[in-house]
């Protein structure tokens, strides 16, 4: 069985994450603090940001394929469990002296249907959810289609 690396993996997904959105992300200033810490601290354009990544999938299947006991699922992602995931995460209380923003992005579990729902509900829920956490903005990132939207909030991120 394969010892999975949280840090490594966070890594590899921000600096993805970062490339798919066009974050200018200084060189060499990415940098992982322990909890309460959000995942990744960086500086975009000279500015620190704060990053809390989570994963939007089955756990049990997630699991699974980083340990290569199985392989990807056609689970399906609705709009409510990206409203329970936001909801988890604010609950948590972070270490940190700037506006966290939270990515959601997928894991083993594919989201594309979330593309194909009543993008107005979708939309509605989250910029809802978005409102009553405590992120400046949540990212939905979709890497295998290259898709994302980013959600402000009241807080104001750079």
């Amino acid at each position: 069985m394969k010892k999975f690396d949280k840090a490594a993996f966070e890594l590899t997904v921000f600096q993805e994450f970062s490339k798919l959105v066009g974050l200018n992300v200084d060189e060499g200033a990415i940098w992982q603090l322990p909890p309460p810490n959000p995942d990744i601290c960086c500086s975009v354009d000279g500015v620190e940001r704060r990053f809390e990544l989570t994963l939007i999938t089955d756990p049990t299947i997630e699991r699974k394929v980083r340990t290569s006991t199985s392989f990807y699922s056609n689970f399906k992602i609705e709009i409510h469990d990206l409203v329970e995931r936001i909801r988890s995460k604010a609950d948590k209380a972070y270490q940190s002296g700037s506006v966290i923003e939270l990515v959601l992005h997928e894991g083993a579990t594919p989201i594309d249907d979330l593309w194909l729902y009543d993008q107005h509900a979708l939309n509605e829920s989250m910029e809802m959810a978005t409102r009553e956490s405590q992120f400046g903005r949540i990212w939905l990132v979709d890497f295998s289609n290259e898709k994302y939207r980013v959600y402000p909030s009241s807080y104001s991120t750079s």
